[in-house]
């Protein structure tokens, strides 16, 4: 949890990736979520994840982009171009990345390279980020195929950025293939301590166990947290 505090005090400036691996069960996801608990009140904090089964391709980036942009549910080309800031290039913008994420219905015509339109999409969400900002990604073991070539090219463009990715991904799956300029933590979170399951254990019991019981459950919750509050 420090750590993750120190990356974002010193990242302000420059965009970050922090990836935490680990077994299922072993506190992934209650670590961001007492990281995000405690953000600074001038932090914006973005939050998706990648469905089990599929979806939409682009999906969670579209549920980004949606949240940066201050757009909710079903929208028109107008409405994203109201929100971009790009000027007299935000009609094209527009088009653009409602075709991408597939947020409004776009009329024939102009279409760009997808390269392209990659490249607007990453511009578009290098003016939306006005303030420090955390993108919490639950489940990168399932993004997409989309999800996985456009999320690395993005912040390799959005290096000056003032933005802290942070994404949960199970232990032994393979992250996004992020590029050579964005700096990138791995975080490997191992299952507790001997000592630290007696103190979990106590937490939430508010008592002691009779020691018997207490190596018991112990031995058979393996010092993964969840199997430690189920049984």
């Amino acid at each position: 949890l420090g750590q993750l505090r120190d990356l974002l005090a010193r990242g302000r400036g420059r965009a970050q990736v922090v990836v935490l691996s680990g077994d299922p069960g072993v506190g992934k996801t209650r670590l961001v979520e007492e990281f995000t608990r405690g953000l600074p009140e001038d932090v914006l904090l973005l939050e998706t994840a990648c469905p089990p089964y599929g979806g939409q391709s682009l999906g969670p980036l579209a549920d980004l982009f949606q949240q940066l942009a201050g757009l909710a549910g079903p929208t028109t080309v107008a409405e994203v171009e109201a929100r971009i800031p790009l000027g007299e290039r935000a009609a094209r913008a527009a088009k653009v990345v409602s075709r991408l994420f597939n947020l409004a219905e776009v009329p024939p015509g102009d279409e760009v390279t997808h390269e392209t339109a990659l490249l607007v999409a990453a511009e578009t969400v290098r003016r939306l980020i006005t303030r420090p900002t955390v993108v919490w990604i639950e489940d990168l073991q399932w993004a997409d195929a989309g999800t996985r070539e456009l999320l690395p090219f993005m912040m390799e463009r959005l290096t000056d950025a003032p933005l802290l990715l942070v994404g949960n991904l199970r232990a032994g799956e393979e992250p996004p293939p992020w590029g050579k300029r964005t700096a990138v933590t791995t975080m490997q979170l191992e299952p507790l301590g001997e000592e630290d399951a007696r103190v979990l254990l106590g937490t939430m019991l508010e008592e002691r166990l009779p020691a018997d019981v207490e190596r018991a459950l112990i031995d058979k919750a393996g010092g993964n947290p969840f199997y430690h509050s189920e049984i």
